[in-house]
């Protein structure tokens, strides 16, 4: 295997404060109620990115810090891609990673 790349020799905070920058500036949070099962919701957080063949690299990134993820697109028309980190456990992990860039006084 060759050498490490920047973002994989980056230390966790470097890593995490990046995602969080991203995140303020791109991300989005959503309650979504399952069609299958009425009054029940999932809470996700995303971003989008647009990349014509693949999957930018930019969000693979956040999905391996959420250490889950979802991708949907691209759609015929839309380069976007979308990813989707959901349900309460990465949801909090995700949250718990942004928050101390997020909320200190």
């Amino acid at each position: 295997k060759g050498a490490a790349s920047a973002w994989e020799s980056a230390p966790m905070g470097e890593r995490t404060a990046w995602a969080a920058g991203l995140f303020d500036g791109e991300g989005w949070t959503g309650l979504f109620e399952y069609s299958s099962r009425p009054g029940y919701y999932s809470v996700e957080l995303g971003i989008t990115q647009s990349g014509r063949d693949e999957i930018p690299q930019v969000l693979r990134r956040i999905a391996e810090l959420a250490g889950r993820g979802h991708f949907y697109g691209p759609y015929q028309g839309d380069p976007r891609h979308k990813p989707s980190i959901a349900g309460r456990p990465s949801v909090r992990r995700m949250s718990a990673l942004f928050s101390i860039y997020f909320f200190r006084a």
